[in-house]
């Protein structure tokens, strides 16, 4: 009987070691591999067409597909009310959201078509796309401001 009281004892021991054994632990959400998460866009071909619209072109490089939608950030150019100057810091005053599926949004394998209607045909504009990871704890992908002339 004694040999049964510590058999007991010692499975009983056994058993709670590994359960707490479970409990314990560094315990986190799953985070982004920057490295496969990212993408970049570079300007390939910018024009105007029909004097108010924006033909956009980028190449999409690291994670294409883990871009969910680019905001098109535009600012006019000039001296009339709600334009900004060319020699001031960029600061856009339109903007338009282009997702996947959508019209003016198109990409095909690493090769990113925005198209934006609705600019003032007689207007210089300065542009920014920035684009949106699906995944919301990465960063925001900004390209450079480039000017659109008349």
């Amino acid at each position: 009987m004694n040999d049964f009281i510590k058999l007991v004892a010692i499975i009983t021991l056994a058993v709670a070691v590994f359960m707490a054994g479970c409990a314990i632990g560094h315990k986190e959400w799953p985070s982004p591999d920057v490295e496969q998460d990212e993408f970049g866009l570079k300007l390939v071909k910018g024009q105007r067409q029909n004097g108010d619209c924006l033909y956009l072109e980028f190449y999409v490089s690291g994670a294409r597909d883990r871009l969910s939608f680019v905001l098109l950030q535009l600012e006019p150019v000039g001296d009339g009310p709600g334009q900004g100057c060319a020699e001031c810091p960029f600061m856009p005053r339109q903007g338009a959201r282009l997702s996947r599926g959508e019209a003016g949004f198109t990409l095909t394998n690493n090769i990113l078509q925005l198209s934006y209607c609705g600019l003032d045909p007689d207007t210089e504009y300065r542009f920014r796309v920035v684009g949106v990871n699906e995944l919301s704890n990465l960063a925001l992908v900004q390209t450079d401001i480039y000017v659109a002339t008349p």
